[in-house]
Order: structure tokens, then sequence, then C-alpha cells
């Protein structure tokens, strides 16, 4: 079968979407002759890699945006960008699918349902989307944790619904012959039924994933790992409140691995608090390559986002 990947995001070197706009082609093209339209940023890590690891069946594409829309287009008006970038993506996807003859064409990354592209519209191929996410408000119950970025909300909340209203209009979601959502969220957002399959966002090989025994000592010291960019909505907050209800006798040690607009705020109040202080490690960026280990000496991996 010939399949046209749309990932944006694609980076061998990377985790999160990079990591996913990256593995479901590489694995497809094991079975399949597979061609990816990515961004030029990814060209450099992307040819980095075959240069020293030479794969069969695939072919990369790349495409870029004036420098404009990226100043223009940033954090929660990321979506303009992304729709940019899919108009300038659809000639060439159209020329790829007329000259290979392609059977599919998959739009892989973004991760979001602003930016489903018009893809469906190229003749005589089916349009696979997804999983899509975006979709996903903060539970009223958590909103005090949103303090300082009531407006963030806001608009995000008034961007979603416009989307929504001109998927709506334009019909777009019907030219998707299947869609996968990364959560209920989004699917409910959109009012599809529970029928339309969820399908989580993350992207690992055989490779990555590896049996490991925990310790049932019960001298161990446990250790809990987070793993993120520190932003608001990453729910670093509401993770230090729950760690003040543990018992401080107990044996255990949190690391939070990343950076951040919030990570001054976030070490003040650790510093500022003994119990904070007793069991949080925070240990800044690390390599993408050195995150494996970060992993094996862990015991349990924690992600409190309040939302994606």
């Amino acid at each position: 079968m010939n399949i046209l990947y749309i990932a944006y995001s694609c980076n061998p070197f990377a985790g999160s979407e990079d990591k996913i706009g990256w593995c479901v082609p590489y694995e497809s093209s094991k079975t399949n002759k597979v061609y990816v339209i990515t961004k030029e940023e990814q060209r450099e890590p992307v040819e980095k890699y075959l240069q020293s690891h030479p794969l069969e069946n695939i072919k990369f594409y790349y495409v870029d945006i004036p420098n404009s829309y990226k100043k223009i287009f940033k954090g929660f008006m990321y979506s303009g960008r992304l729709n940019v970038w899919n108009k300038r993506a659809l000639p060439l996807a159209k020329k790829i699918c007329a000259d290979n003859k392609v059977d599919i064409v998959h739009q892989i990354t973004p991760v979001e349902f602003r930016a489903i592209g018009d893809y469906g519209k190229i003749e005589n191929i089916k349009f696979v989307c997804g999983p899509l996410g975006g979709g996903e408000s903060l539970p009223n119950g958590l909103k005090d944790y949103a303090k300082g970025h009531e407006i963030i909300e806001f608009v995000r909340s008034g961007i979603n619904r416009w989307y929504r209203f001109k998927m709506r209009s334009t019909g777009k979601l019907n030219l998707c012959d299947y869609i996968m959502f990364a959560n209920r969220e989004t699917r409910e957002f959109l009012g599809l039924g529970e029928n339309v399959p969820l399908v989580t966002e993350i992207a690992a090989d055989e490779v990555s994933i590896e049996k490991r025994t925990i310790s049932n000592d019960i001298n161990h010291e446990l250790v809990f790992l987070f793993a993120g960019r520190m932003v608001y909505r990453k729910g670093l907050d509401l993770l230090f409140d729950a760690i003040m209800e543990i018992p401080n006798e107990w044996k255990y040690i949190v690391k939070i691995v990343g950076t951040g607009p919030e990570f001054s705020h976030l070490k003040h109040r650790c510093e500022s608090n003994s119990l904070l202080a007793a069991h949080i490690q925070f240990m800044g960026a690390v390599q993408y390559s050195e995150m494996q280990r970060e992993y094996e000496l862990s015991d349990v991996l924690i992600m409190p986002s309040m939302r994606i």
C-alpha cells in the first residue's frame, strides 16, 4: 500500500508530537511504501538520522511558511500557523498522490482538531485523520489553578468554538473517511458519537518499552517522575498540593524534569516549604537521549495535566 503521512511534527530525536510524527510513518514503512510531508525545521534532524540509518520505503518532503506567520501565530494562536502550513503542503500532497498512486493520506500531526487540512479533497484517495485532541477545557474544580491565565483559557475557548462552527458549516469532517480521537472530551466537543474510535497519541517502538521489576523492599525509596514543559496547565501546583497531603515520613522523591515559564514560581514554592523541599528534586532540562535512563531509574510516571 502507498501511504502519504502529513506530519507537521516529525523528529527521530525528540518526544511528544515529534515522536508520534516520526514513529507512525517509520513503523508503517516496514510493510508499506511511505511518503512524509513535514515542516522545514525537521529537515536537519531527519536527514541526520538517515545518514546513519538508511531506510527503505520511506521518503521525506519539507514545506516551509514565511517567518511573518511564525511571528504572528504563537502560543494559543498556534493553530493559525498550522493552517497556513497545511495550505502550503496541499499542492505538494496532490502531486505526490498523482505521481505515486497513493492510496491513503493520513494526517498524523498536529494532534489538534483546529488544524485539519483539506487533504480529503484530493481525488481517488482515502483521507484518515487523527488522533485528534484540543477540545478539552479545564474542569470547574481546577480553575483556581489557572489564576493569572484566565484570559488564555477564555480566548482558547472562543477559538475552539469558532473552529467547531467553521468545521460544521464547511463540512470539513465529512471529507475524512476515517477519524480517530485522542480523548473523549474532543470527540464530545465536536458532537461525535462513541462509534468514533479513541486512540492514544503516544508513539513508542518495541525497543523503547522494556519490562522492569519494581523493588518490593519496604526500605526502597519510591521515585516519582514528571517530565514536561513547566506551564500552568501541566498541573504542577496541583501535584504539589497533593504532595502536601502525604505524611512527611514516607520514603519517596519526586523528580521534576523540564523547564518553562513556571519554573521560578515552582522552585520558589518548594524552597519556601520544608516538606516540598525534602521530597522534590528539580532536574532541569534533560536531553531526549538521556530520558530513557530517567525512566529506568523511576518507579512511577506522573502526569497531572489539567488539560492537553
